[in-house]
């Protein structure tokens, strides 16, 4: 029962451990934002599996994304001011509550149901 009780400890302290690693520099592109929303396309296709596989912006639903994700630190992604449209690049943050703070309007505008934390280490229009 013992040991039992150990690996199960250690299975969550893993768990744990590699949801706080960030990843490798990933290209992604801003496709959507609103009050509440602010979605990423990823375009690296070594980092697709991070993405929702498919989604429809939710303005027409004449849109629709390939591996994308809801930034979960909202507020700290647009103090960056990167354009819809904008390519950039990023790297993926363990959830270390980054979000706190922030203030975000109630609508619900079918986001994506993957989430990720990011933090942008360089824009591609002007480098920064």
């Amino acid at each position: 029962m013992r040991k039992s009780g150990l690996l199960i400890t250690l299975f969550f302290l893993a768990i744990g451990v590699s949801a706080q690693t960030k990843t490798g520099i990933i290209k992604g592109r801003l496709v959507y934002t609103s009050c509440a929303s602010v979605v990423v396309e990823i375009l690296s296709d070594e980092y697709y599996y991070l993405g929702q596989e498919e989604w429809e912006a939710p303005n027409d639903h004449s849109e629709t994304y390939q591996h994308v994700f809801l930034v979960k630190n909202r507020c700290d992604f647009l103090r960056k001011s990167i354009g819809l449209g904008e390519e950039f690049e990023f790297v993926v943050e363990g959830d270390n509550g980054k979000n706190t703070g922030c203030v975000q309007c109630l609508m619900y505008d079918s986001p994506p149901h993957t989430r990720l934390t990011i933090d942008v280490v360089k824009r591609k229009n002007n480098g920064q």
